[in-house]
This record gives C-alpha cells, sequence and structure tokens, in this order.
C-alpha cells in the first residue's frame, strides 16, 4: 500500500517543501519517484521490533526535507529512536511534524488521532493559511 511503502509519506512531504522551502521548482526532485522510500514491507522485519520493544527503542519511518547545494533532498527513512526522542510517544493515528529554521527555535507539533480529512492535504491547507497564502483565481 501507499502507508506501507513510503509513497504517502513522501507526497506530503514533497507538498510541505514546495509550500516551505522552495524558491523555484527546479530546487526541488524532478518526480515522486526520485524521492528515496523506506518501506516497511522491505526494512523492518518482527524480530527487529520484538527486539528493539525489550530495549526500549521504536522504529519510525520519518519524513526528511533539507537545502543541500541549492537543491531540496527530501527523504522517507527508517530511524530507531529511544524514549529520549521527541517523536517517541507519537503512535497509531498521531502525526508529528518538526520544522527547524535558520533564525528561530525548533517547532514541534503533534495531531492526536487523526483521520484522513486531518491529514495530508489538511495539513498543507492550515499552513498556507498561517502563511497568508491565497490561491489566485
Amino acid at each position: 500500500s501507499a502507508d506501507v511503502d513510503g509513497w504517502d509519506a513522501a507526497v506530503k512531504c514533497l507538498c510541505l517543501a514546495r509550500v516551505l522551502m522552495a524558491r523555484s521548482p527546479s530546487e526541488l526532485p524532478a518526480s515522486i519517484e526520485a524521492i528515496p522510500k523506506a518501506s516497511l514491507r522491505d526494512c523492518v522485519s518482527l524480530d527487529e521490533v520484538q527486539r528493539l520493544r525489550t530495549e526500549g527503542k521504536r522504529i519510525k519511518i520519518l519524513c526528511s526535507g533539507k537545502a543541500v547545494d541549492g537543491k531540496i533532498a527530501l527523504a522517507v527513512e527508517k530511524v530507531i529512536i529511544d524514549n529520549t526522542h521527541p517523536f517517541f510517544n507519537v503512535n497509531g493515528c498521531d502525526n508529528v511534524w518538526k520544522f527547524e529554521f535558520d533564525n528561530f527555535c525548533p517547532l514541534t507539533l503533534i495531531q492526536h488521532s487523526g483521520t484522513p480529512r486531518d491529514t495530508g492535504y489538511g495539513l498543507l491547507a492550515d499552513v498556507l493559511d498561517c502563511t497568508g497564502y491565497q490561491e489566485l483565481p
């Protein structure tokens, strides 16, 4: 599925990067296919999950976007975190976004029990509203 294979996360990451990071479309990946995507099918096993649980750790699939040499590098990656990580208790239908800025402290938003209506385009619409974006007629 799109969620399990990282496609849904990659689309959301690209949408946010277009609005919040890119000054020009040429800075973005040429296509959604160009974004590296970790698939839960391929990179997570039940044995690993059980072992990490005994170690007090969890697996998360995280989207990231970074400006690198005039381009915006996007990725959907598997990370292993412990209970000191701010995303440790984000589970189930919860969503989290962490924004880092050049001249402002990091901002982390956590949404609890998100529904399909709340995620994806809903997030993008809210971000656009916050930035004062108005769609052209």
